[in-house]
């Protein structure tokens, strides 16, 4: 019985997925990018003011482009995460 190969026929049935639909239900996205109220939704972006930029120039300036998170540690006063700077 060493070395003997058994093979035995399987059978799956394929099923079909359901269709999109597009007519306003619950599985539609809303304009924030969630859908079906699973995510919550996103902030809007605040707005650069002249202040922050010419704040965020001169830190570059000081740490250097790239240096992101030393910028935040650093003085600048606005409230921007290290992505928010590079961006």
């Amino acid at each position: 019985m060493q070395g003997m190969n058994i093979t035995v026929p399987v059978s799956i049935q394929k099923l079909s997925l359901p269709a999109a639909s597009f007519g306003g239900g619950a599985d539609v996205i809303d304009a924030n990018g969630s859908g079906s109220g699973t995510f919550p939704p996103r902030r809007k972006r605040k707005p650069w003011s002249e202040a922050e930029d010419m704040e965020l120039i001169s830190a570059m300036q000081k740490f250097g482009e790239g240096n992101w998170a030393n910028i935040v540690k650093g003085n600048f006063k606005g409230h921007r995460t290290a992505s928010q700077l590079s961006q």
